[in-house]
Formats: structure tokens, C-alpha cells, sequence
């Protein structure tokens, strides 16, 4: 395990975000409906992943973190915005 203290690390630039604070952001699709919050990201090799859990309970579901569906990322407010169906 390696480990680096927070303030150690550089500033994220103006399209980064550090994966470590994902976690706890509430998912919602393009059209306002909320998916779930973020419980982790996973990283597959390809790219990471959002590992988003429904509010109420049930199935999972995991959102590739890319340009092509994660349209915005909102730290400030927590909110992560996703180009994805409530049925995908």
C-alpha cells in the first residue's frame, strides 16, 4: 500500500477530478433523474468505473467514467451528471 497525505498531492486541473472523491456523489442522468450515489470506483484496466448504488436498495449499476457518459462533474456540489437510461 502507498500512501500520500492530501495536501501533498497537486491541485486537480480544470477537466480532473481525483477518483478518490467520487465516492458519495449523487448520479443523475442528462434528465434530471437521479440514478443512485457513488459507492466506489473500480478500475478494469480500460478505464475506471462508477460503481453507483440506487437510494432505495437493488441492483447496482456501473457507468463507464468517459467523456462519452459522464457529461459533468459538480465536487462542489457533490453531483455527477450521466448520459444514461433509467433501464440501461
Amino acid at each position: 500500500t502507498i500512501e500520500v497525505a492530501r495536501a501533498a498531492l497537486p491541485q486537480a486541473g480544470a477537466d480532473e477530478v481525483y477518483l478518490a472523491d467520487l465516492p458519495g456523489c449523487a448520479v443523475v442522468t442528462t434528465g434530471g433523474a437521479t440514478l443512485g450515489t457513488v459507492e466506489a470506483v473500480d478500475d478494469f484496466g480500460a478505464h475506471p468505473v462508477l460503481r453507483v448504488a440506487p437510494a432505495g436498495g437493488g441492483v447496482q449499476r456501473l457507468i463507464p467514467l468517459v467523456p462519452a457518459y459522464v457529461t459533468a462533474v459538480d465536487l462542489a456540489a457533490r453531483v455527477i451528471e450521466v448520459d444514461w437510461e433509467l433501464d440501461y
